[in-house]
């Protein structure tokens, strides 16, 4: 239908992994609560894996909660970026 193929990428190979996703360029990477601090840090944004786990997401009719998940923290970062945070460290 004209979109990009979603990539899922599950090996735990840490090095690999960044080198995939900087390649990718995501708008989003859903990881577990471990890598989310280091790949926010090198400016990527994420969501934690496990709120997914206890979401209430039955069908369609938790759909919207889903989406609002997903979305939260995009709308996060374009937040920051008009408070003058483009990025969230400070380059040497």
């Amino acid at each position: 239908m004209g979109h990009p193929a979603v990539r899922i990428v599950e090996k735990p190979d840490n090095y690999n992994q960044i080198q995939r996703i900087y390649a990718c360029k995501p708008d989003l990477v859903i990881t577990g609560m471990a890598h989310a601090n280091p790949l926010e840090a090198r400016g990527i944004t994420t969501k934690w894996s496990v709120e997914f786990t206890f979401a209430m997401i039955h069908g369609f009719t938790n759909a919207h909660d889903m989406l609002r998940m997903v979305r939260k923290p995009l709308d996060r970062n374009n937040a920051l970026k008009s408070l003058g945070w483009e990025k969230l460290i400070q380059e040497a």
